[in-house]
């Protein structure tokens, strides 16, 4: 008696259209059905030459690399699946209060990727499969070895994906959270593995409904630019000069190829038609038909690069975005707008999203097919029967060069987790100043950075810097790091108390003695040598400091300085003081020597700063977080300079005695200010290389980035020349004229991020206070009116706001922007919500009070707070 099912159960099972059945552990190869293939894991490029196309074509053009029927595959998968990056970066933290901050942060980014979408982990997926089982596995592990060679001369590296990383990735898109993934069956097929026992499909003509929440709408190129280049391939994932440009959902971006069988047919084919559209122009018919001769353009050159080693193929180029129901839908109307404008056309793939859904999937492209009559294998798979029903392009694989879907966003350093940052098109990422070195337990193996650990930040109030320096601050304690603050204008000081840390202020009535012989080790240990040279060597410059802060010393006393520190060192020790070298000088026979201790006499024990320098030292630098306030010495600014530099001297010979395998951090803020002297560049280009042999890191920041260039001292233009890392945040328009002009800063202005630097991103709002005062203008106004309306915003604290660029060219925004003096938000967004349709408009937005106050016309800003503030009941 035959066993039925009852209809109500008989279901078809989507896994069968899934070509994966086993995996090979030795050779690292899959055998699927109807053929053997590879899988490469990759991150996306930031930037390729025009080397690196040529690179790929080179690749492309081998049937060594690709026999007939083989494919290529390159798949971008964008996911909001950023557990691994938060719980490895939460993994690292150290203490409760670390923690507990972690804890919040990795909510919020959790958050932030989940319910908004606008942070998100992108990977590459790059697969081979050549439809034929008895395929050698030889070829087909130098044909993979050849692929990453290819992809490693570009910059691209990728590394072999196993069974269980493929069935992830897998999962993830079929929506299967990662945390009840299950082990790989060795007893079950691969393709039975891939979807969760409660996976639902149905598929509708404008999308497919998966697990009753999430949707799939796949979306191919209808027309593509004329010219393109591989480098542009970023501008799918949005235009990083427009604010809040980027895929909201999930997202694939696939790229196939498929090599045809028969390419003498191919290119036989070509040349007849080559040919007889030739005859047709000859003979008159492009009178009727004016789109022959740019059709004839096209097949000649398609008939070069075939006689030049080109191959025939069918290419598939599609974008899916997967999400909950509405943003997915929101996610692919967007991204149709967003690629208009680089002159790429995608429609939705009626009827056909689920077969193109499954054609983007690694190794899904071809397989073997049944024998044909004569007893030859025939292709098929999905993207054979797509190819067949109009889906694709034929196409020589020269053209597929510039379309691979690699370039994308920075992700970090994954060896450093120590600040979590995102790309302004979501990717989540890893940063910090010491690269590798931050956890060295962590990259044992791993390679020293060769650059410095050094950096320069910049930016103007309101920018988030002092957001910047906090966090980077806590990135380095988070870990287990020390981190030494020397602060000027107590920034600091809040977060130095809650971490329980210690907070020095130095003040003229209460002086500390910070005399820098007395931490100086004199024992014979390795280690101590090595400090003590290091101070005798780095010392003489702020000596000089002290001496001629504003016309530094000469040639001729500064080895006498040198002379004295030496011979005070070897008579006295620990206990000596700059007394002592003030008084060898004076000692000495030579007039410059004489006149040199005269100078060092403010610094001495009967000197007006003598308390500072006389004596044992006072402080205690044993904490993990130290803040160093030097805003009650901004009267003595020659006094300041020493003081700073000193306290340089002294984290490092803390350093010295202690663990260097922790890494520790010194930030100076207003470093300008507080580096001034004209040997002080000497100093703080020595202080750079110390502090990196002992796995420290000198954090410099300024308003303007040209403050580092400014005259009152070389340090700051020392240590930017020197820092390996230049922090870039908001600056102003003033700042970039100046940059302009200094051509060790010049390099810095492109032009085309001058307008994201100027102009205020609402992406970074949470580092701002809300602004409830908005001014609406246009380039149609006069000059003088905008620069009226932005002179009353700076002062009122209001916010300037633009309907868009002019006559859209960023340059001619910038252009006029710089003439102008002004910067402003661009922000239609605003337009529409106010109901903005003449300029100017003021509005006041009160939003507790639940008013919003409009008033249109020429009238200053104050004058129109008033009018309405008097109107409001």
């Amino acid at each position: 008696m035959n066993a039925s099912i009852h209809k109500d159960f008989d279901r078809e099972r989507f896994s069968k259209h899934f070509v994966y059945e086993s995996y090979d552990e030795e050779t690292q190869l899959f055998f699927n059905r109807g053929s053997i293939g590879f899988v490469l894991l990759a991150w996306p490029l930031v930037e390729a030459s025009v080397s690196a196309q040529n690179e790929i074509a080179e690749f492309l053009k081998s049937d060594e690399n690709l026999p007939a029927k083989s494919s290529l595959q390159v798949l971008m998968l964008g996911s909001n699946n950023i557990e691994n990056f938060l719980s490895n970066w939460h993994s690292y933290r150290k203490g409760e209060i670390f923690i507990e901050l972690a804890n919040k942060r990795t909510e919020f980014l959790r958050d932030q990727a989940q319910k908004v979408g606008s942070i998100k982990d992108v990977v590459l997926l790059i697969s081979v499969t050549i439809p034929n089982l008895n395929a050698n596995i030889d070829d087909m592990i130098r044909r993979r070895d050849a692929l990453k060679d290819t992809f490693r001369s570009i910059g691209l590296s990728t590394e072999n994906v196993n069974a269980q990383q493929l069935l992830k990735f897998l999962r993830v898109i079929f929506g299967w959270p990662e945390e009840e993934h299950s082990n790989i069956n060795q007893y079950e097929i691969l393709s039975e593995q891939i979807l969760s026992g409660d996976f639902s499909l149905f598929e509708n003509d404008d999308c497919v409904n998966v697990n009753d929440d999430q949707i799939f709408i796949s979306l191919e190129a209808r027309k593509r630019p004329v010219e393109w280049k591989l480098s542009a391939m970023d501008l799918f994932l949005g235009n990083e000069m427009r604010r809040d440009e980027y895929i909201k959902s999930n997202f694939l971006i696939h790229f196939g190829l498929q090599i045809l069988p028969n390419q003498a047919m191919e290119r036989t084919a070509a040349i007849t038609k080559r040919e007889a559209l030739e005859r047709n122009i000859n003979a008159g018919m492009g009178k009727f038909f004016p789109d022959i001769q740019q059709e004839a353009a096209d097949l000649a050159g398609v008939v070069a690069a075939l006689q030049s080693g080109d191959r025939v193929v069918n290419i598939h180029f599609n974008v899916i975005m997967f999400d909950k129901t509405k943003k997915a839908k929101q996610s692919a109307s967007a991204f149709c707008s967003m690629l208009r404008r680089s002159g790429w056309y995608f429609v939705p793939c009626k009827y056909d999203h689920v077969a193109v859904l499954l054609a983007a999937l690694p190794m899904q492209l071809v397989e073997q097919g049944p024998k044909g009559i004569l007893g030859q294998n025939k292709t098929s798979g999905v993207g054979v029967a797509l190819s067949s029903l109009g889906r694709g392009i034929k196409t020589v694989s020269v053209e597929s060069k510039v379309l691979l879907p690699i370039i994308g966003e920075w992700k970090g350093d994954l060896s450093s987790p120590g600040m979590l940052l995102a790309g302004r098109r979501g990717q989540i990422m890893y940063w910090s100043p010491f690269g590798g070195a931050l956890l060295p337990a962590l990259n044992k193996h791993g390679v020293a950075p060769n650059e410095n650990f050094n950096l320069c930040i910049a930016g103007v109030p309101g920018s988030g810097k002092s957001v910047f320096m906090q966090e980077l601050m806590l990135s380095v304690l988070g870990v287990g790091g020390k981190v030494f603050v020397l602060d000027y204008g107590r920034s600091f000081k809040r977060t130095c108390l809650i971490l329980g840390g210690r907070y020095i202020e130095f003040d003229m009535k209460n002086p500390v003695s910070i005399n820098p012989f007395s931490e100086v080790p004199e024992d014979d240990s390795a280690k101590s040598i090595e400090a003590r040279s290091d101070f005798l060597s780095n010392f003489p410059s702020i000596l000089a400091t002290m001496a001629a802060p504003q016309y530094g010393t000469s040639d001729l006393q500064q080895p006498m300085l040198q002379r004295a520190l030496i011979s005070v060192w070897q008579k006295n020790g620990a206990k000596a003081e700059i007394t002592d070298i003030a008084d060898w000088l004076s000692n000495r026979e030579e007039s410059y020597a004489k006149e040199l201790g005269n100078m060092l006499f403010p610094f001495t024990k009967d000197g007006q700063h003598g308390r500072f320098f006389s004596g044992k030292a006072q402080l205690s630098l044993n904490s993990d977080i130290v803040v160093i306030e030097t805003d009650h010495l901004r009267s003595v600014p020659e006094l300041l300079a020493v003081i700073v530099q000193i306290m340089i001297v002294h984290i490092n010979q803390t350093m010295v005695k202690g663990d260097r395998s922790r890494p520790f951090l010194i930030m100076i803020d207003e470093a300008w200010k507080l580096l001034a002297g004209k040997r002080s560049g000497e100093f703080i280009e020595e202080a750079g290389r110390i502090a990196r042999k002992y796995n420290g890191s000198i954090a410099l920041a300024t308003q303007q980035l040209t403050d580092y260039f400014r005259q009152e001292g070389s340090a700051s233009e020392k240590a930017f020349e020197n820092s390996s890392h230049k922090i870039i945040l908001k600056q102003n328009s003033e700042s970039f004229k100046a940059m302009r002009a200094n051509p060790k800063l010049a390099g810095f202005v492109d032009e085309d991020w001058l307008i994201v630097l100027l102009f205020v991103n609402n992406a970074n709002a949470f580092f701002l206070e809300q602004q409830k005062t908005f001014i609406f203008v246009s380039f149609s106004m006069s000059d003088e009116a905008l620069k009226s309306y932005f002179a009353e915003s700076q002062k009122a604290g209001a916010k300037l706001v633009m309907r868009g660029l002019i006559n859209n060219s960023f340059t001619q925004t910038k252009n006029k922007t710089m003439e102008l003096g002004i910067s402003f938000n661009i922000d239609p967004s605003l337009f529409e919500q106010y109901k903005i349709d003449v300029v100017p408009v003021i509005v006041i937005d009160d939003e507790k009070r639940g008013l919003t106050k409009k008033l249109t016309g020429h009238i200053p800003l104050a004058i129109a707070i008033e009018i309405m503030n008097e109107n409001t009941p």
